[in-house]
C-alpha cells in the first residue's frame, strides 16, 4: 500500500546530475570567438539558383527545392558556425602544403565548375554595411568601404557550367576541394571534418568500417565526371583522435588515428553519380518549370518523411487479414536528417506531397 506519511525530511540518495567540479553557467570567450566568426564571413543571403550544387547530393528533395529557390532558413547556431570553421582552418592550411608537394602545375585547388561574371554595381561592405567606392588596383579594382576602411574584390555572379548526362542538360555551380593531375594520379576529392564517433565508425573502429559518408562520395564524384578525372577521393579529418591503446589494437597506423582516405575508380559509381545528378536536376526544375516544392523523399528511405519533426517514416503495404484488406507496417524509421534542418518548421506548415511556396517566402534575388 502506498505511503502516507510524508518522509521528504529523510536523507535523499546520491544522483545529483550537477554534481561534481561543473563549469560556469555563461561563457565568455565562445560568444568572443563566434562574434568574431560571424563578422568575418558577413551576412549570408538566401539567393535563387537554377542550377543544382553537389554538395548537397543525396540530400532531402525538398531541402533541394528550398535551395533552388532561394527560402532562407533558421539561422545557424554557435555550434554550427565553431564547427563549420574548422573545416574552413583545416583547408586553408592545406592548400598551401598541398601546391608545395605536387607543384602547382599538378593540382588544382578549390577549382570553380562554373564561369565567374564580373559586375561593375557597387557592394554593400560585408562587415557594415556602409556604402563602398571603387579604387583602382594594377589592372582591376577592388571595393574599399568608405566606414571601415575594409576591402573587397570585384563582386561578380556565377554562370553555370551546363553538362550533359544520358542526353539531359544540367546545369551546375560548384567547387571541388582538390584536383590532382598527375602522370600516375588523375583525381577529384574533397576533404571532410568529421566528428570523432563519425570518424570512428568510417574506419571500422566500432566494428566493420563503413566508409566515407555516401553523400560527399557522390559529391566527390560529381568533381570527377565533370572535370574528366577517373578517380573519385574523400579525405576524413577527425575532430577528435582515436586513442593510442584502440588504434593498437585496430592495427591502425599513428596517421589513421585521425585522417583517413578512400580512393574509388568513377566507373565503380558513375551511374549512381549520374542517378543523383538527373535527380537534382529535376527538382530544382520542378521549382522553376511548375513552381513546385518536391515531397519530402530521402534517398534511401522507401517512402516520403510523414513527421518531419522527428523525421518519422513507416512503410506500409495491403494485406488480406479473415477477408479483409488492412494496412500493416512493413518497415518504419527516423530518419536523421529532418533535426539538422534549417527548414524544418516550414517543411511541416506545407504539409506532405509536392506542394506550392506562399510567395511571401520566395527570394526575388538570383545568384
Amino acid at each position: 500500500m502506498p505511503i502516507r506519511t510524508d518522509r521528504s525530511d529523510l536523507p535523499r540518495a546520491a544522483g545529483d546530475p550537477r554534481a561534481g567540479w561543473v563549469p560556469d553557467e555563461g561563457s565568455i570567450f565562445g560568444p568572443i570567438l563566434i562574434d568574431h566568426l560571424m563578422r568575418q564571413a558577413g551576412p549570408r543571403v538566401a539567393k535563387e539558383r537554377r542550377y543544382i550544387t553537389p554538395s548537397k547530393a543525396l540530400g532531402c528533395a525538398r531541402e533541394l527545392s528550398f535551395n533552388a529557390n532561394g527560402t532562407g532558413g533558421a539561422p545557424m547556431g554557435p555550434s554550427g558556425w565553431f564547427l563549420t570553421s574548422i573545416g574552413k582552418w583545416v583547408h586553408a592550411e592545406l592548400e598551401e602544403a598541398v601546391v608545395a608537394h605536387f607543384g602547382a602545375e599538378h593540382v588544382t585547388l578549390e577549382g570553380l565548375i562554373g564561369t565567374k561574371v564580373e559586375l561593375d554595381d557597387p557592394v554593400a561592405c560585408r562587415r557594415c554595411d556602409g556604402g563602398t567606392e571603387q579604387v583602382g588596383v594594377g589592372d582591376t579594382y577592388v571595393w574599399n568601404c568608405e566606414a571601415c576602411d575594409a576591402v573587397w574584390p570585384r563582386a561578380h555572379r556565377i554562370e553555370p557550367e551546363v553538362f550533359e548526362v544520358r542526353g539531359e542538360p544540367v546545369p551546375i555551380v560548384s567547387y571541388t576541394d582538390f584536383h590532382i593531375h598527375t602522370p600516375e594520379l588523375n583525381a577529384v576529392g574533397d576533404f571532410k571534418t568529421v566528428g570523432g564517433y563519425k570518424y570512428k565508425l568510417a574506419v571500422g573502429e566500432r566494428g566493420a568500417a563503413e566508409g566515407p559518408s555516401r553523400g560527399a562520395l557522390i559529391q566527390a564524384g560529381i568533381g570527377a565526371l565533370v572535370r574528366g578525372a577517373d578517380k573519385v577521393m574523400v579525405v576524413n579529418f577527425a575532430r577528435d583522435a582515436i586513442s593510442v591503446a584502440v588504434a593498437q589494437r585496430k592495427g591502425m597506423s599513428e596517421m589513421q588515428r585521425f585522417v583517413a582516405e578512400w580512393t574509388v575508380d568513377l566507373d565503380e559509381i558513375r551511374t549512381e553519380v549520374e542517378d543523383e545528378m538527373l535527380r537534382m536536376a529535376r527538382i530544382n526544375r520542378l521549382w522553376h518549370d511548375e513552381g513546385l516544392v518536391a515531397a519530402r523523399r530521402i534517398p534511401g528511405i522507401p517512402v516520403e518523411i510523414s513527421s518531419p519533426g522527428n523525421g518519422g517514416w513507416h512503410h506500409t503495404e495491403q494485406v488480406e487479414v479473415d477477408g479483409e484488406m488492412v494496412e500493416r507496417v512493413i518497415a518504419a524509421g527516423n530518419a536523421w536528417n529532418c533535426g539538422y534542418c534549417d527548414h524544418q518548421r516550414l517543411c511541416i506548415e506545407l504539409g506532405p506531397g509536392r506542394v506550392p511556396m506562399p510567395t511571401d517566402q520566395i527570394s526575388e534575388e538570383e545568384e
